[in-house]
């Protein structure tokens, strides 16, 4: 840094000190940290506070910031990193670039978090709170500058990074790049290490604005039910003050509030005054990630005295987080001030078909507006016509409407209001907004009838025999999910379609209810956080897909409300799953998982997770899956924060997982009650003789021997987790080979091809090598002769 920075930076730590007068009284931090005032005072001027996030891949986020206003007084840059769970971490560092800087990186942090174990976090929150200055990671950053850098973790992992970047954001355009990377030497491990979004918020002074008091809160308040990572209770409620004297009168009076992976929206109320819903929601992903809230317009006679006192209450929080807050209490104004809080799209736009757009315009000035324009730019260039708007009296606000028809693609959708420039206002900046959004095959149903009208050629969207088919088709999605489909409970299928680079899910379920729904022979890739997800569902058949290449789980059966399961009766089986951030997330009840091949699963950034299968619940069956090359356990049966119990495991190949994690004892773990073995005797045919037997899973480390010679070690495989879980009828080979009917674990023709026309096989996904689902052995035998192998289907060989 130069000598130049060094005596800003000096002045600015001072600045800040003096400006953040009337810290408030603790609050309640639900099972977070205390939000403080880390920023106070009365300017002309205004905040903005812009944050961006969801769209990168593993660990490196590059957001850009435009028309960050003139007048800069301070400056922040907020962001968080999933660990993955408690007492993971990593590095992280901050980059930003403009004209005037050119680039300065900040220096690279770590990030341990100072919970060592998997639960029970509440007693050391307060460690948490000061993550960087924590014994864990002193020895690394002592020499760093932990005055303008802070990290706040919370829940089961989630990192809240403040950086006060106030000599480097600059008037125009600013790109921010967070990295991060593994630290092995962690309590347990190295951190997951994506990056929930980027957040820029600017205070800065215009002497031709009114005067507004601010204040800016920061910390981790944090709602949650059910998670024992912070213990047993329940916290419902949380709360935080701003603390001081504010400009009079109050014209108006408006709250930021800013957290991940959901903000805290419940019940708001300011001094025991319930503000209401908030007037803008923003998220990520179809409102699955809700991550500002705005009141624009709170009553002004909900402000009294020296002390603001903010309280939040949900009774069923969804882990919901408030870290950085912003309350602005405006003067007297005397001039009009447009803004557009939000644009409405239709649920889904098709190429090359009219549509219409609406926006939502407000004036929250203190002064009636006289007529005036709204302009709609699709990708820069204006689309249509102006819309008129004759008046707009203070406080009030109209809606806007544009027709376009447009080709397929990613478009940029940005709305000014007063294009012309012919209103005077107390803000000049804040005119416009701009979102993304996809003009193509998107798919939304939220309800039985929404078949009929989802809007793409008769051949894409068929209904026959009382079966709705969407098929064959290409679908991505900048700005969500690819197929979104919920509230039903009639029969659909999705089969040939490719689903790629959503910045979201590819496929999400949400509230459908089976039998007669079924996913096969899709591609889902490069999507954003999940390939194929389930949510509250059942009956629910995901058969034969290409899930790869996503940043999350490659197929994940998930609940609506941990750790409440509400998804049973899902069958997941003959998928091909490899290189995502996961294999299957399997949290439900009397789930089947079946004949899956789940290889090379990497952890993003550097992290430990990388799972084959992940699974939470009970009465599930993972049966004849080929688990291979995932970065950690190929198996992890986890009964932490959910019971899993009940759960069958047998007939598995477990090939080589732990790729990062070669002191793993085991390639499978268990810290829940549950069975490696078929449970029942299986009749099989293994080098020439027949035998009855209980059978478990193969694996690729198993160091037993097998001296009766019937392909079952005698030796039992022990398994981490430390409740004693073995498999104590290991196999000793693998019997998933595609055309290996003999179960020796090599094809040779002339034995495996005779024992097709014999009928002696050891299962019958191995002798079906057609996969027409029957065995016929003028077929199979000779294609397992000319090494034709395809075996595209699972069939569970039961007592075969």
């Amino acid at each position: 840094m130069s000598e130049l920075r060094m005596v800003t930076m000096m002045l600015l730590v001072v600045a800040l000190a003096a400006s953040a007068t009337s810290v408030s009284a603790a609050g309640d931090p639900g099972a977070g940290c205390p939000c403080d005032t880390e920023l106070y005072g009365t300017i002309n001027g205004d905040i903005y506070f812009e944050q961006q996030g969801y769209s990168s891949v593993g660990n490196e986020m590059q957001k850009t910031f435009i028309n960050v206003p003139s007048g800069i007084k301070y400056a922040k840059i907020y962001t968080g990193v999933w660990q993955g769970s408690p007492g993971k971490g990593g590095y992280y560092n901050i980059t930003i670039a403009n004209t005037g800087i050119g680039t300065y990186t900040t220096s690279t942090y770590k990030a341990c978090d100072p919970c060592p174990t998997a639960t029970g976090c509440l007693p050391c929150q307060p460690w948490r709170c000061d993550v960087l200055g924590n014994d864990t990671n002193i020895g690394w950053n002592g020499g760093l500058d932990l005055v303008n850098m802070h990290d706040y973790t919370v829940g089961c992992g989630v990192q809240f990074i403040s950086f006060n970047a106030t000599p480097y954001i600059n008037p125009g355009q600013n790109t921010i790049t967070v990295k991060t990377d593994a630290c092995p030497d962690c309590y347990r491990g190295g951190w997951d290490g994506r990056i929930y979004l980027i957040a820029l918020l600017v205070v800065y002074e215009n002497q031709d604005m009114p005067q507004i008091t601010y204040w800016i809160n920061e910390g981790g308040l944090y709602l949650e039910k059910g998670s024992d990572c912070d213990g047993p209770t329940d916290h419902l409620d949380a709360s935080k003050y701003f603390d001081g004297t504010y400009v009079t009168p109050v014209s108006r009076v408006k709250l930021y509030s800013l957290g991940w992976p959901h903000v805290i929206n419940g019940t708001t109320k300011l001094n025991n005054n319930d503000i209401g819903p908030a007037d803008i929601t923003e998220s990520h992903g179809g409102g699955y990630n809700e991550v500002m809230l705005r009141w624009t317009n709170i009553n002004t006679g909900f402000v009294s005295g020296t002390s603001q006192y903010l309280t939040y209450h949900d009774d069923n929080p969804l882990y919901e987080r408030a870290f950085a807050e912003a309350l602005i209490i405006r003067g007297p104004s005397d001039k009009p001030d447009l803004l557009v809080p939000d644009i409405q799209f239709p649920p889904a736009m098709r190429p090359s078909t009219s549509h219409t757009v609406t926006a939502t315009v407000e004036n929250q000035g203190g002064s009636n507006a006289g007529a005036f324009g709204v302009r709609l730019y699709v990708d820069g260039v204006p689309a249509g016509s102006i819309f008129s708007v004759p008046s707009l009296a203070a406080g009030a606000s109209t809606t806007a409407s544009f027709s376009v028809s447009l080709a397929e693609g990613c478009r940029e959708f940005r709305v000014v209001a007063d294009c012309n420039s012919v209103i005077t206002e107390d803000n000049e900046f804040n005119n416009e907004r701009t979102e993304e959004y996809q003009v193509g095959n998107v798919i939304v149903v939220s309800s039985n009838n929404d078949f009929n009208n989802i809007g793409l050629p008769a051949g894409n969207v068929v209904y026959t025999g009382g079966v709705w088919y969407i098929q064959d088709l290409d679908i991505t999605n900048c700005a969500g999910t690819g197929i979104t489909i919920e509230n039903t409970n009639i029969p659909f299928v999705i089969r040939r379609c490719t689903v790629h680079d959503c910045e979201v899910n590819g496929i999400l379920f949400d509230n459908v209810a089976g039998p007669g729904v079924e996913v096969y022979e899709n591609e889902v890739m490069d999507n954003g956080m999940k390939g194929i997800k389930v949510v509250n569902s059942n009956y629910v058949v995901i058969d034969s897909n290409y899930a790869h290449d996503n940043d999350d789980y490659g197929i994940d059966v998930y609940m609506a409300n941990m750790p409440i399961l509400d998804s049973h009766h899902i069958t997941i089986s003959n998928n091909t799953i490899e290189q995502n951030g996961y294999g299957i997330e399997l949290m439900g009840s009397n789930c089947d998982v079946r004949c899956n091949t789940i290889t090379d699963n990497t952890a993003w950034g550097g992290g430990e997770e990388g799972y084959g299968i992940y699974c939470s619940g009970t009465d599930n069956v993972i049966h004849n899956n080929s688990i291979r090359y995932n970065d950690n356990y190929g198996i992890y049966l986890d009964d932490t924060w959910i019971t899993t119990d009940g759960n069958k495991v047998y007939g598995n190949d477990l090939i080589d997982n732990n790729q990062i994690h070669p002191d793993h004892d085991s390639q499978a773990f268990d810290n829940g009650t549950n069975t490696w073995d078929t449970l029942t005797l299986v009749s099989y045919y293994y080098n020439g003789n027949t035998y009855s037997h209980r059978i478990g899973n193969y694996w690729s480390d198993y160091t037993g021997s097998d001296t009766t010679g019937d392909g079952i070690g005698e030796d039992s495989y022990p398994i981490d987790g430390g409740t004693g879980a073995e498999d104590f009828y290991p196999r000793i080979v693998t019997w998933w080979m595609c055309g290996d009917v003999n179960g020796d674990g090599k094809i040779i023709p002339s034995q495996d091809g005779r024992n097709v026309y014999m009928h002696h096989i050891v299962n019958e996904w191995a002798a079906d090598v057609d996969g027409d689902e029957n065995i016929i052995p003028a077929q199979d035998g000779r294609r397992i002769y000319s090494h034709l192998l395809d075996c595209r289907r699972c069939i569970p060989c039961g007592n075969c």
